[in-house]
């Protein structure tokens, strides 16, 4: 076993490295640079503005570059945000926060919902139960999150005032609050999820069921509850366990439409904010850093695989 964890992290390193070099590559595509933006709204003369090119090491090949913001980068140096001026490092660990409370609390719904439902569906296969959940499980995967979080404003917001529209409060100022304020956003961005867990547990389960030690367990006499949840689910759940790790990195990542529509000030947003002011240092960064979290979150996967799976561990 720790003959593949150590094969698995070193495959991280080069992967670690072709991503920062596409996102500093296609960074360097944008029109414009540092430089130009930074003074946008000064009367500079070209002489002038070479010499903060200069000063900004700019006027060096893109290479070169590459390897000092590398360099940086591995010191704990994002750059500086040409909007705020603040550290890009410093702003971008304030915001991850609140979009890891998004994905926790979004992973704990998908999860807590898609998987049981995935065992019901597959223990009534071809039952009008069955048909349902699956056409639930459709639906969640066809519905936009952006007009899916707008109908939830709409109803528990607006009609029922339930939930806060917007805004979020940290767990650290009032725990309760911050749960209430999230709750919405966290459906929203779990509704896809809850359908992809719920279809592979159902996958999962129906072929589990078919095999001979569930059959010999059901042979044995053991209650229909022992055989379904100690033999069939916990076998089932293997390939769920790394699926479910590699969703909860695509919520990280993939939330940028809910904290939009939510106005939650998290990772997404500043994205979308760094790439509409054209703050290239806050885009890369927060793109270097959810490729960190997601291959960290692989690397995890592949860990509970092990554990779950003997003949990984037999390695």
């Amino acid at each position: 076993m720790g003959r593949y964890l150590l094969h698995r992290l070193a495959l991280a390193i080069p992967t670690l490295i072709v991503v920062s070099i596409v996102v500093f590559v296609l960074q360097k595509l944008l029109p414009g640079d540092a430089a130009t933006l930074m003074t946008a709204d000064a009367d500079l003369s070209a002489d002038d503005l070479a010499r903060i090119r200069a000063a900004l090491g700019l006027d060096k090949t893109w290479p070169v570059q590459y390897l000092v913001w590398m360099w940086g980068v591995v010191q704990g140096d994002f750059g500086t945000s040409l909007n705020t001026k603040l550290p890009v490092l410093e702003v971008i660990l304030d915001k991850l926060p609140v979009t890891f409370q998004l994905a926790s609390m979004a992973i704990v719904i998908s999860v807590g919902i898609g998987v049981p439902l995935g065992v019901i569906a597959a223990l009534k296969r071809g039952s009008a139960v069955d048909y349902g959940v699956n056409a639930a499980g459709l639906s969640g995967l066809s519905i936009p999150p952006f007009w899916f979080g707008i109908m939830l404003i709409l109803a528990f917001s607006v009609e029922l005032n339930w939930f806060p529209a917007s805004g979020y409060v940290s767990p650290a100022e009032d725990f309760w609050a911050s749960i209430h304020t999230m709750i919405l956003p966290a459906i929203v961005l779990a509704s896809e999820n809850i359908a992809i867990l719920m279809r592979h547990t159902r996958s999962a389960m129906l072929g589990v069921l078919k095999q001979d030690y569930v059959r010999t367990a059901r042979a044995k006499g053991l209650f229909e509850r022992v055989v379904v949840v100690r033999h069939a689910l916990r076998n089932a759940l293997i390939p769920v366990i790394t699926l479910g790790a590699i969703e909860f990195g695509r919520l990280l990542g993939g939330a940028v439409l809910t904290e939009q529509v939510f106005t939650i000030p998290g990772f997404g947003k500043l994205l979308v904010d760094g790439v509409f002011t054209r703050d290239y240092p806050i885009v890369q960064g927060v793109v270097l850093v959810a490729a960190c979290c997601y291959i960290a979150l692989n690397f995890l996967a592949d860990a509970a695989y092990a554990s779950v799976n003997p003949r990984i561990r037999a390695r």
